[in-house]
């Protein structure tokens, strides 16, 4: 049984089965096509000014409403999350889904993976979820594992709160080499517990 793809033209935007010569291979069931912009669930966009960018479902998502153009972009899923392109293009963005996440215009290789009301303003940034977290302009390679963080130092994991286990113990391994987390039993501690001490 043949199966029918559909892609999202710029020009027109309108939908349409894809033309023989846009069709660069096929694999099991999937076609892949050169510069197309994709968009499935109900009312998503993905501006005319964006390009190699898809939608892959969810509900009000948009891609590239600015003008500047979303380049090499995708949103998987979710409600209301933006990739956003005001004054400057994004390039390189991921949401994975979630609820009202966004990334912000002149931002390059940022993700957010899901969770709600997250926000990253910088380039080579990731929230992992959680909600309410923000990675401001200014800091880029900064990653944010937790809810209701603002990031506030470049080249820097923010975390709410760390569950370690299987951490070498002082001194079997000493020296450790810089940057090494380590666990070193002293009294006072909660029964099994220890604290950890970064060389």
């Amino acid at each position: 049984m043949p199966i029918c793809y559909y892609h999202y033209t710029r020009q027109s935007e309108d939908w349409h089965p894809p033309r023989p010569s846009q069709r660069l291979c096929r694999t099991t069931n999937f076609f892949i096509y050169e510069n197309t912009t994709h968009k499935w669930g109900n009312t998503n966009i993905v501006s005319a000014s964006s390009s190699y960018s898809f939608i892959n479902g969810g509900q009000n998502n948009s891609i590239g409403l600015g003008g500047a153009g979303v380049f090499f972009s995708g949103i998987a899923g979710g409600q209301n999350n933006v990739i956003d392109d005001t004054c400057s293009s994004t390039s390189f963005a991921v949401i994975g889904g979630g609820f009202q996440n966004c990334i912000c215009a002149d931002t390059s290789h940022s993700s957010i993976l899901g969770g709600s009301g997250n926000c990253i303003a910088d380039s080579c940034a990731s929230i992992l979820g959680g909600t309410g977290n923000i990675v401001p302009a200014g800091l880029p390679n900064t990653h944010i594992v937790g809810s209701g963080i603002t990031a506030v130092c470049a080249n820097t994991m923010h975390i709410e709160g760390l569950w370690a286990c299987g951490l070498p113990v002082y001194p079997a391994f000493y020296p450790y080499a810089p940057g090494t987390v380590f666990a070193a039993p002293i009294g006072g501690t909660p029964l099994s517990g220890c604290l950890l001490y970064i060389m």
